[in-house]
């Protein structure tokens, strides 16, 4: 924002504060140490803690309800519309949410030189 000219009058910004924080390896540099740097912390995070004025989707039309129900932990207020609600189940799959428990390491990309 600080690269933004003092002619700029409205800007929009879509994103989420409440998504996963960007990773910081170094401990030192994140919000949890208390030392200030938070850049463990997103731009959206940080305009909304500091109180500029944003608004929250409140219908979601993409999940089915069974999948959107495991994030109203995060977004209680969140609603799903009606018409996700008659979506078709994914043919040959038992359950709308399946997860897959594994014990093989995932394999590494090779780094090209």
């Amino acid at each position: 924002l600080t690269s933004l000219s003092q002619n700029t009058k409205h800007l929009i910004l879509i994103g989420d504060h409440k998504q996963l924080r960007p990773k910081v390896e170094s401990y030192h540099l994140q919000v949890q140490s208390g030392r200030g740097y938070n850049l463990n912390v997103s731009l959206f995070e940080r305009l909304v803690l500091s109180g500029t004025p944003h608004s929250t989707l409140a219908v979601q039309h993409r999940m089915h309800p069974d999948i959107s129900s495991l994030i109203k932990h995060t977004y209680p207020n969140l609603e799903d519309h009606p018409s996700v609600s008659s979506r078709p189940a994914v043919k040959g799959v038992q359950s709308r949410v399946v997860f897959v428990d594994h014990n093989q390491p995932e394999l590494q990309e090779s780094k090209s030189s």
